[in-house]
């Protein structure tokens, strides 16, 4: 843009509002259907997949991290941990509900 007068600088804007007008046409008015089609796609496999896997795919020590940093822990992970732990032993047929139960008693503060 540099010595140019007024003229070029009209013209070397137009140019380049031009090709940005013609990229912004490419975009189909379907785009927001196609994306959220594809997500809820994309969704279906990887919940088909986790159902078979993620018993093979869990990492425990990275669930409790990862609760450790999203959560503010009323007792903190290591007593989440040691509870989870405890519980699971001892009510081994219901784990799934117990896990439940003692991750909203630590996340609430309740006991």
């Amino acid at each position: 843009m540099k010595g140019k007068d007024l003229t070029g600088l009209s013209r070397l804007l137009t140019q380049r509002l031009s090709v940005i007008k013609n990229e912004f046409v490419a975009v189909d008015d379907n785009l927001d259907n196609d994306f959220l089609e594809n997500c809820r796609v994309r969704r279906r496999e990887l919940e088909a997949s986790w159902n078979a896997d993620w018993k093979t795919e869990c990492d425990g020590k990275k669930l409790f991290s990862d609760l450790g940093q999203r959560i503010k822990l009323k007792q903190g992970s290591r007593k989440l941990k040691l509870k989870v732990m405890n519980e699971m032993r001892s009510n081994s047929s219901e784990n799934g509900k117990v896990l439940e139960k003692l991750i909203y008693e630590l996340i609430n503060g309740e006991s």
